[in-house]
């Protein structure tokens, strides 16, 4: 209930707010945003979940997907993996260049620092959980029939990169 006159004060104050939840494969951002959102008014929000980026997307500087989806005065976007990516997932699996992964460092801070300027509420969270722990909820996933589909190739090599990831997760906080 507390959440929800947050929402309504945010709504009345024309405050944008924007949530960006990061971390590792199986670390519970889904369940959060599950969370966060049951009670919300869904008419105030958009979650965005993170997925590779589009062959139109491509064609833009990579923060553009980003811009377009921010929320209106007094709504709320909720993005399930952010403009990180760049240096977590596209640097790490080296999908794009080390010169622009790079440099994402300083245009993710000024578009930050665009968004604080313009009024824009920027809340981050990165959510760890150790190899260990990674391991345990992929094992628990890949026996529930339900669960199943969301170990890909994908997450068990990145879980077989931990420390590597472990090194750009440490860069990029």
């Amino acid at each position: 209930e507390s959440l929800r006159k947050l929402q309504y004060a945010a709504q009345e104050a024309e405050l944008p707010v924007i949530i960006c939840l990061e971390g590792w494969d199986t670390a519970g951002k889904g369940q959060v945003i599950k969370k966060l959102t049951e009670k919300l008014d869904p008419r105030l929000f958009r979650v965005h979940p993170g997925s590779p980026p589009s062959a139109l997307e491509q064609r833009y500087h990579f923060l553009w997907r980003y811009q377009v989806a921010l929320p209106y005065h007094g709504e709320m976007a909720i993005f399930d993996h952010s403009w990180y990516g760049r240096v977590l997932v596209e640097g790490c699996d080296k999908l794009v260049k080390k010169k622009h992964w790079r440099e994402a460092y300083q245009q993710i801070n000024e578009f930050e620092r665009w968004l604080a300027d313009d009024g824009q509420v920027l809340v981050k969270f990165f959510m760890h959980i150790s190899k260990k722990e990674q391991k345990k909820r992929f094992r628990e996933c890949q026996a529930d029939p339900l669960l199943r589909w969301k170990i890909t190739k994908e997450y068990k090599r990145h879980h077989r990169q931990y420390d590597r990831w472990m090194t750009a997760v440490e860069e990029m906080l």
